[in-house]
């Protein structure tokens, strides 16, 4: 047995999800295997204002050959040359949703913001939908960072928001 499927079948972990299972909907688990072109340390964790963008796709029929250039040759070099390094890559061997994923790491959400709106970021995303489909992104962020930044920008965070004046800002909040 392989050694992932032995802790799939470990009586601890399965306790633990079944009271786990008890407090949460909308579980899903995932079964992720290192595609090859990890860059970096793939278990590097970005610092306190650190973001991490990971992205989330399928391969087109029979444009494997074509996307393992494109990755090689395009994907990796222009995600670094924009600030944000690809830490690891992933391929989905058990479980559901985008068969690949990408992690990479960028210094904080203005660098994000920046690397985003590069021309050089817009064209590669085009050159990517050639090969790919199912394509998602996902920016995350710890967040108090986040809280701290809405503060920074805008005088103050959302959890310095009285529930009244958040029911005059997105209406009423049903509970």
């Amino acid at each position: 047995m392989i050694l992932w499927e032995k802790a799939l079948h470990d009586e601890k972990l399965l306790e633990m999800l079944g009271r786990f299972m008890n407090l949460i909907t909308h579980y899903a688990s995932r079964v992720l295997e290192p595609t090859g072109w990890v860059t970096s340390y793939h278990e590097q964790v970005p610092s306190p204002e650190g973001v991490k963008y990971v992205q989330l796709w399928d391969i087109l029929p029979g444009q494997q050959e074509a996307y393992d250039r494109f990755v090689r040759e395009g994907y990796l070099p222009q995600m670094e040359a924009i600030g944000m390094e690809v830490i690891a890559g992933w391929h989905l061997m058990v479980g559901s949703g985008p068969r690949l994923l990408s992690e990479a790491l960028a210094p904080d959400l203005s660098s994000v913001s920046k690397a985003l709106s590069d021309e050089h970021y817009l064209r590669l995303i085009m050159g990517m939908e050639e090969l790919v489909t199912h394509y998602e992104s996902r920016v995350l962020v710890q967040h108090r960072c986040f809280l701290d930044m809405l503060h920074n920008r805008h005088g103050r965070a959302i959890r310095a928001v009285a529930p009244d004046e958040m029911n005059a800002m997105v209406g009423p909040i049903v509970e």
